[in-house]
């Protein structure tokens, strides 16, 4: 025998699980879209974290690059004091002189300090290999009791900060022909 209520249940069946079947589709794909949005959402956050971090790291970078040559002045007067000092014959000049120096001296001392303090650091150079990322020769000598491309002078300090370079060693290297 046939019956109608049994073909119509049936159908009916297939029609409610074909719907399950879609509505899992559909839930899986907003599932997969959602996990997608949230990791672009934490990546963003992430790049952002880092980017307010650099900004911050090297938002005093042009104010300590004005205060190089503060301190390039005042080593050059410190350099003029004591090179004053060995012509002065009183000795009440001297110890004005002494005074002077001693003033400056911590006054320089206290600004390369605070620089410091905020990523400034000073490249080495006198007797180190000629390097050009960081070293700017403004002249070349040439001496056999030196080796080839070794710095022989440093006119101007050069300085990074914060690991990247400010401003360039201004130096003179031994060129062996």
């Amino acid at each position: 025998m046939y019956n109608i209520n049994n073909k119509f249940s049936c159908s009916l069946l297939e029609v409610l699980l074909h719907d399950k079947k879609l509505l899992n589709d559909t839930l899986n794909l907003h599932k997969n879209q959602y996990r997608s949005l949230y990791a672009d959402f934490e990546n963003f956050k992430r790049h952002k974290r880092k980017e307010i971090a650099n900004t911050i790291k090297n938002a005093n970078k042009e104010l300590i690059y004005h205060f190089l040559n503060i301190i390039d002045n005042l080593e050059s007067a410190l350099k003029s004091l004591n090179n004053e000092k060995v012509s002065i014959s009183k000795e009440e000049d001297t110890v004005i002189i002494n005074n002077i120096v001693e003033g400056f001296s911590l006054i320089l001392k206290n600004i390369q300090n605070t620089l410091s303090n905020y990523g400034l650091k000073t490249i080495d150079t006198k007797g180190k290999l000629f390097n050009p990322s960081i070293h700017e020769a403004i002249k070349n000598v040439s001496s056999s009791e030196r080796d080839n491309e070794i710095i022989v002078e440093e006119y101007q300090k050069g300085y990074t900060l914060n690991g990247n370079l400010l401003r360039a060693s201004k130096v003179v290297v031994n060129i062996n022909k």
